[in-house]
Formats: C-alpha cells, structure tokens, sequence
C-alpha cells in the first residue's frame, strides 16, 4: 500500500503544480492516475489528506535534491546559485493560484510548508552563510541567524501575486535578483568580485 502510494504522489503533485489545488477535484485526480476514486481513498481519507501528503513527499524529495547540491562541495555563492536553479526548475510550471489555494483551503498543509521553510530552509541558509564566512566569500560581521530569518521570510513574496504578478514576472528572474540582493548584501569584497563575474557568465550564456 505504501510503495503505491510513493508511486502516485508525485504524478499528483505535478497535477497540482500545473492547475492549482483547489480547481482539481478527486475525480480529476482518480481520472488522470486511471484508477477509480475509490481505489483512492485507499490511500487517503480525503483531498486534504492527500494535498498533504503530496507536500510532505515533495519537502523529502527536495531534501535529497538539497543534499546532493551540498556533497558536491561548491563555494558558498555557487552552492546558493545552484539551489537557486533546481527551485527554478520545479517552480517554473507552478499554476500561479497554488500558494493562494493552500494557505486559504489546505491551513495542514500550508503549515507543513512553512515549517519545511522555517526550519529545514533556515538550516540550509545559515549553515551557508557560515561556510561563506570561512570562505571568505562573506563578511565575517554578518548575523546568520538575523540574515537567515530575513531570508526565508523575503520569499513569502516571490510567490505572492499581488506583490510579483505572474504575467509580469518569471520566477527565475525575480529570483535571480532576490539571490544577487542577499550576497550583496553580506558579501565581503572579493565576494562581490565572484558574483559580479558568475552573474556576467550567466548573462552571456
């Protein structure tokens, strides 16, 4: 039951990213993975249930996408950029109404976001900002908590139509700007050098 259920949560969630959550209804969702909505709520008790557990699937599988980013021991800068690409990536098909209908419809899940975000996110980005300093990539007087608390809550806006309208704005460039706006920020000067020059490459390819 468990291995089906690890099977269909990602075609789900892909589901999800590209409707929104609220306009998909159960049938939409038995009907695409071709099995009867029945055989479904073997697997779920109902939609919240399974919005969450396509959430928490999504954060695992994201962790591992993380972790394989870290073992590959970039510099601080590359390491942000790198991240930086793979939320891209997964994010550029993303129905603009998915936030929206979480936080308004699904508080389980929304919640299970935020403490994804709050927790493993924050981690992510003060141990980064603590290699950066080694490194010397950043300013050894930067704050990572203050830095990092600040950081996790910015990207509330990325995705907050009213703020960034999607049919103004593309994900990757907002967030492209985001990351050049936070290592500016804490850089040290040779750290601002690195960027100047990754961000030129980037432009140029």
């Amino acid at each position: 039951m468990e291995e089906k259920l690890q099977e269909i949560l990602p075609k789900v969630t892909e589901t999800f990213m590209r409707f929104g959550i609220k306009s998909v209804t159960m049938d939409d969702i038995a009907r695409n993975l071709r099995i009867s909505k029945k055989t479904l709520y073997q697997f779920v008790s109902d939609k919240n249930d399974l919005v969450s557990k396509c959430i928490r699937h999504e954060h695992s599988e994201d962790k591992c996408r993380i972790k394989e980013i870290l073992d590959r021991n970039l510099n601080a800068i590359d390491e942000m950029f790198a991240i930086m690409e793979m939320v891209s990536e997964q994010l550029k098909q993303v129905h603009p109404s998915i936030f929206y209908d979480l936080e308004k419809y699904y508080p389980e899940a929304w919640n299970e976001f935020h403490s994804f975000k709050n927790e493993f996110v924050y981690d992510i980005i003060r141990n980064n900002i603590e290699k950066g300093k080694a490194e010397g990539h950043y300013r050894t007087d930067v704050n990572a908590v203050v830095i990092a608390r600040m950081y996790v809550n910015r990207m509330d806006d990325l995705w907050n139509p009213d703020v960034f309208p999607p049919s103004e704005f593309k994900f990757h460039d907002l967030y492209l700007e985001v990351m050049r706006y936070h290592i500016r920020g804490i850089a040290s000067q040779a750290g601002i050098d690195y960027l100047v020059q990754k961000v030129k490459k980037q432009i140029q390819a």
